[in-house]
């Protein structure tokens, strides 16, 4: 059986299979007062001098669940009688005969002048289209309603735009493996375009000819689909559509391209068509077959770029006059496919906040005098390189915006004088940090790699932390008996010589342990604070023998955490134990695969022990 919903009659009628299609109405009154009380109110209760005005409100909403969202948290965010009023008296109301599409305008009416530009820029990408949060934020920055000049990071500010349009239904939000990503309903794509129409021109080939051009379009983005269908006929087809559409759009005025899949032969039939355009500051090319100077001639002159996106280009290497786009703010290569070379000179992109890289992030390593880049909010690895001038660790001591930050050969540094320069305290954004040794090439003595990692406290607020091949013979303090990161979240330890480890009992918010490659801990204790875990990973752990609670507390520490009608692990989602070959049993072994200790357990692997 094949289901198809439509909201339009004729679409119905093509596909249908019975004679009488089954037309789907909104909520039942009942149920739908429900879920509107719910969106308004936290308790869903509804104080009785407002009773009459939600149930005039309600009727106009005519049963649909997307729009008692939108609506139900407009009217949450000011409870004043005023503002109830101003909603349901509204002239929006009148526009519409279904009610819905009016209550999604009236929403975003009611939105704040840089909320409703986030909103309408989305009307450049197809619907359904599944945003990630860079790109979103990324888009923000670029277009200027997020400046990098505030106190505040270009990301954190974009999360706070983003949450707020997820909350109030402007945005759904989707996991997927730890990567969230953002869909727009159909109905809020419509009004996008609408809303937008007098700036955003949104084409998808081969339906140029047929599209209402505005002469004061400013954002254009562009579908490719097919190209190999495209001969040289087809193409002298679109070339000639192209001529007509530059006699209505202002190519010169353009601040925005976005671009789907180009190929060279496409590059030649759009380099004439884009040859104004100079004062772009969006260019967004997501997967580029042939070098950027095929379709955009005067790509180095593009002085005003902001956002700059360049992504599966095989054997080619990224301009190398990058580096004098001065203006820019988000130069992203994430998807990139090949090794490339980047211009000595990146650290002149003084304004440059968010570089995406590949995952291993070894791009960032190649920046020279990174120091210079102030406003930067990621920088996946940094290699210490003391026989080459700008890699010491002075060059992170003002990049005080990081949220990510990864730093490597840290054996090269040999006093904790020299490792306080980068001043990882004061960076109070970061979020994730990783701290590598490289075991192999490391002179160092294990005392001056104590004090080096000691030197090295970051911010209380950090919430992800991996530690590699630290030789000293202990944990730091800040991580051991004055735990000062209590924010922690991720703890990956890997390769380090410890012989005393750190109790984690005050790391409360700890959703995820990595213990990998250490021959010290003969035990592994289980805190208070692990009741909270996701992730639990023991791997290649030599001298690893027992898992338990701690001696002098395992009693009452069973009972406070073991209550008859809970147990410990239940929030636990994966577990792994591998080649812990002395290991010879956990207190909870007889439960693993029971329901009631583990309920949300998801992988399971024990092998080698």
């Amino acid at each position: 059986m094949i289901l198809v919903t439509t909201r339009f009659q004729a679409i119905a009628q093509k596909v249908k299979t019975t004679d009488h299609p089954k037309e789907l109405n909104g909520l039942e009154s009942e149920e739908f007062r429900k879920l509107f009380l719910v969106f308004v109110f936290d308790d869903g209760q509804c104080p009785g001098n407002k009773l009459h005005l939600l149930d005039k409100v309600m009727e106009k909403l005519k049963g649909s669940p997307l729009a008692a969202k939108t609506v139900g948290r407009l009217l949450r965010t000011d409870p004043s009688m005023g503002h109830w009023r101003r909603v349901l008296n509204s002239e929006e109301w009148e526009t519409d005969n279904n009610g819905i599409m009016s209550a999604l305008k009236l929403s975003y009416d009611f939105l704040l002048f840089n909320l409703q530009r986030c909103f309408f820029y989305s009307a450049l990408f197809p619907e359904d289209y599944r945003f990630r949060r860079h790109e979103l934020i990324s888009l923000w920055v670029g277009l200027d309603i997020l400046t990098p000049y505030g106190q505040n990071p270009t990301f954190e500010g974009g999360m706070s735009f983003l949450n707020y349009l997820v909350i109030h239904g402007f945005f759904r939000e989707e996991e997927t493996d730890g990567d969230p990503r953002y869909v727009m309903h159909d109905l809020l794509h419509e009004l996008a375009l609408k809303v937008a129409s007098h700036d955003c021109l949104s084409l998808r080939l081969p339906n140029v000819g047929s599209v209402k051009i505005q002469p004061t379009t400013r954002h254009l983005s562009i579908s490719t689909e097919n190209l190999y269908m495209y001969d040289e006929v087809s193409g002298e087809k679109l070339k000639s559509k192209l001529e007509k559409l530059k006699t209505i759009l202002k190519v010169e005025h353009l601040q925005t391209l976005l671009f789907g899949e180009i190929n060279e032969g496409f590059a030649r039939i759009f380099a004439e068509f884009l040859g104004d355009a100079n004062a772009l500051r969006v260019l967004h090319l997501l997967s580029m077959r042939c070098p950027v100077e095929s379709m955009l001639r005067n790509f180095s002159g593009l002085v005003h770029l902001r956002y700059l996106c360049l992504g599966i280009n095989r054997w080619l290497h990224p301009p190398l006059n990058i580096s004098r786009f001065y203006h820019l703010r988000i130069l992203d290569l994430e998807l990139w496919k090949d090794s490339c070379n980047l211009p000595k000179d990146m650290s002149n992109l003084a304004k440059l906040c968010h570089f995406y890289t590949p995952s291993d992030g070894e791009l960032h390593s190649d920046i020279c005098s990174v120091g210079k880049l102030k406003l930067l909010e990621e920088l996946k690895a940094f290699r210490v390189n003391k026989r080459e001038e700008g890699f010491g660790p002075k060059q992170l001591e003002h990049l005080t915006k990081l949220r990510e930050l990864g730093i490597y050969n840290l054996e090269k540094i040999p006093t904790e004088q020299e490792a306080a320069q980068a001043k990882l305290m004061e960076k109070k954004y970061l979020r994730r940090l990783t701290l590598d040794w490289d075991r192999k090439l490391s002179i160092v003595e294990p005392g001056v790699e104590a004090a080096v990692l000691e030197s090295l406290q970051p911010h209380e607020d950090l919430e992800v932390l991996c530690i590699r091949g630290h030789g000293g013979s202990s944990c730091p303090t800040w991580l051991g008996d004055e735990f000062a990161v209590e924010a922690l979240q991720s703890l990956w330890l890997d390769g380090v010589s410890w012989e005393v480890f750190p109790s984690l009992g005050k790391a409360l918010d700890l959703r995820e342990l990595r213990l990998e490659r250490i021959a010290g801990p003969k035990e592994f204790i289980i805190e208070r604070s692990f009741c909270k875990l996701i992730k639990l990973k023991l791997m290649w752990l030599g001298g690893f023998e027992k898992c338990g609670f701690p001696s002098e507390q395992e009693s009452s520490l069973v009972r406070d955490l073991l209550p008859p009608d809970a147990h410990m692990f239940l929030l636990l989602q994966v577990l792994v134990i591998r080649n812990c070959s002395k290991l010879l049993g956990f207190p909870f072994s007889n439960h693993i695969v029971s329901p009631d200790w583990f309920p949300k357990l998801q992988e399971l692997e024990i092998c080698d022990c």
